[in-house]
Formats: structure tokens, C-alpha cells, sequence
């Protein structure tokens, strides 16, 4: 059997089987967006890593360097913030061939240093080696909660609603105008999801609100998929859910391209990903609280499901009540 058999969350709980010795110090291992560990006196820290791969992740002939860096930076900085952490310090692993050129690597580190900056974030170091084929991104990137504070998938309770804190689907109906660009929308459509694509935005001050108001139950980032991702929660949590297809937002750009295209805009928002808004859970009872914390901060939210007793998995329904069972399931790497 090879990995592509396995799958990517096959494989995740694989070597999750052979690091079931918990190390010293460790909060949270395996199974969130980061793993959590002990820290300075009333503090844990938080860390993360992720890996970029050019022709897997981003396509060079379609962003600039500095996109690109940004990009990299966003994702391993909105896993910290799912966690209601504060980034704080970041390593960087390159692999190039050896004709890149050095201009490349300039505006890639721009790119790091400018997503970084935002956050109060600072690079401190990594590695650099030769990769003939592709050039290849990896980060590891640390942040710090107060201790108790942080935010898991695993704590969701039965009734628990489902939120996200913005429009979905933005950055697949990005995507997808790179790999049809025989479609036409109005410029501004274009910008609007290409923008989304090339630089998401971590929520890392909606996280910090989230984690220090004590009332939320689970939380991650939308980088798989609003229904992969739900699905996440139910697997940690040990419960099943209801997703309500049409609750789910969407931007009018993001509906604009997929009538363009012929797709379901809300397929974009389901099963695209790489959104990297939030999605938390929260009981029915806290929801006049919960939409108080988000106003203060800034955000607002969309219900977009409940957490219900069953097997961990997530039914979605359409508006009229009927199950709804497309093809995708979401992002998955193998």
C-alpha cells in the first residue's frame, strides 16, 4: 500500500499510533490545528508547522514572491490563531534549485517578514537546501496562549452551534479562474478572489477574543474545506453534525465566478478551502454572548450547523431538508 491508498488523514493517524508516548510538557498533541506545550509561568506555547509545495500549493508563473512568502507565513500564522494563541516566533526550511534566482528568495523573504510583521511575529532562523525539482516551503512557526486558554476541536459539545466568522469559497473561485482563465467575470470579481487566494488573512485578533472570552468549545481554520473541517471538530470531539448548505456565506464575487464557470458556488465554499476564517462552536445559550465578543473585536459570524450524538461524521442538508451528497469531500493531500 502507498500513501495515496492511505490518504492524508489515514496517514496522520498512522504516525499518530507511533507517538502516543507523551512528551514532557505537552499540553495537546497530535489532532488540532497546533500542538500545545508548557511555557513561561501562567503561559503554553503553541506550535505549528506547515509545507508548501510549488506545483502542489502555488504556481510561481501566477503569484509574485512576495506572495507567496505572505502566503506561507498566513497559513502556519492562522493555525496559531485557531488556536486563540499570539504568534510569536517563526523558523523557515527552504529547498531550490540551484538556478533560482536570487531576487526570488528576496521577495519571498519580503512576503515572510511583511505577514510576520502584522502579528508581532519575528523570523529567528531555518535551513536551506538543494531541491533540483521544485522549490519546496516549510515553517515551523511558535506562539503563546495563557495557560487553559487555548482553543481545541476536541471539546464540542452536543447542540453546540456551528459558526464562521466570514464568506467562504473565495479562495477556490480564485483557483479556479487560474485554472480556467478562459473564464471571463468583471475585473473586480477577479481581483476580489484572486486576492483571497494569494493573501488570506489570519484571524488572529477574533482568536485572541475567542480564547479569553471562555465560551467557546472548538475551534480551527477553515483550510480544507467548511465541511471537511466541521468533520474535523466531530472526529476530535466524538460527535456527528448537521451542516445547513444554504446558511453557509458566500460572497457575491465568489457566486459571480461560479455562475461564470458552471459550478456551484457553494461546492467553493464546502469543499474548496484555503478560506482560513474561523470556525468555532459555541452552546445555543451563549450565542447573545458569543455574538457580543465578535462585535467588540471586529467580526461577525454566520450559524452554519449544530453538533448532534452520533458517529463522527457531518450530514449536509439541503435547504428543504434533504441530504446533499456531492462528489468532493475536501482538500486532502494524497
Amino acid at each position: 500500500m502507498d500513501i495515496s491508498q492511505l490518504g492524508e488523514f489515514g496517514l496522520i493517524h498512522r504516525i499518530a499510533e507511533h507517538l502516543k508516548t507523551p512528551a514532557a510538557g505537552l499540553v495537546k498533541g497530535i489532532g488540532d490545528d497546533a500542538a500545545v506545550f508548557e511555557g513561561p509561568p501562567g503561559w503554553e506555547i503553541v506550535i505549528t508547522c506547515d509545507a508548501q509545495v510549488e506545483g502542489v500549493h502555488f504556481l510561481p508563473e501566477s503569484m509574485t514572491p512576495d506572495q507567496i512568502g505572505r502566503k506561507a507565513a498566513a497559513i502556519n500564522i492562522s493555525d496559531i490563531a485557531a488556536m486563540g494563541a499570539q504568534p510569536t516566533f517563526m523558523l523557515v526550511s527552504l529547498g531550490m534549485p540551484k538556478t533560482t534566482p536570487v531576487s526570488f528568495v528576496d521577495g519571498l523573504y519580503q512576503g515572510f517578514k511583511q505577514e510576520c510583521d502584522r502579528f508581532g511575529a519575528s523570523i529567528i532562523g531555518g535551513n536551506m537546501a538543494h531541491c533540483p525539482e521544485r522549490i519546496f516551503i516549510d515553517i515551523t512557526l511558535l506562539g503563546q496562549v495563557e495557560k487553559g486558554r487555548a482553543l481545541y476541536r476536541s471539546n464540542a459539545k452536543p447542540g453546540d452551534l456551528a459558526a464562521v466568522s466570514g464568506p467562504l469559497g473565495d479562495s477556490a473561485a480564485g483557483l479556479a479562474l487560474l485554472l480556467a482563465p478562459e473564464v471571463r467575470v468583471d475585473e473586480k470579481v477577479r481581483a476580489s478572489v484572486l486576492k483571497a487566494h494569494f493573501t488570506p488573512n489570519p484571524r488572529v485578533d477574533l482568536g485572541r477574543a475567542l480564547s479569553a472570552s471562555g465560551l467557546i468549545t472548538a475551534a480551527l481554520d477553515v483550510s480544507d474545506g467548511a465541511a471537511q473541517d466541521l468533520g474535523h471538530i466531530c472526529e476530535e470531539s466524538k460527535l456527528g453534525a448537521v451542516l445547513w448548505a444554504e446558511k453557509v456565506p458566500l460572497s457575491q464575487a465568489c457566486k459571480e465566478v461560479g455562475k461564470a464557470a458552471g459550478k456551484n458556488p457553494w461546492e467553493f465554499a464546502m469543499f474548496g478551502g484555503e478560506d482560513y476564517e474561523l470556525l468555532f462552536t459555541f452552546s445555543e445559550e451563549n450565542q447573545p454572548a458569543v455574538q457580543k465578543v465578535l462585535t467588540k473585536a471586529g467580526f461577525s459570524m454566520t450559524i452554519i450547523g449544530r453538533m448532534e450524538e452520533g458517529d463522527p461524521k457531518v450530514r449536509i442538508l439541503d435547504a428543504d431538508g434533504s441530504a446533499w451528497n456531492p462528489k468532493s469531500t475536501g482538500w486532502t493531500h494524497f
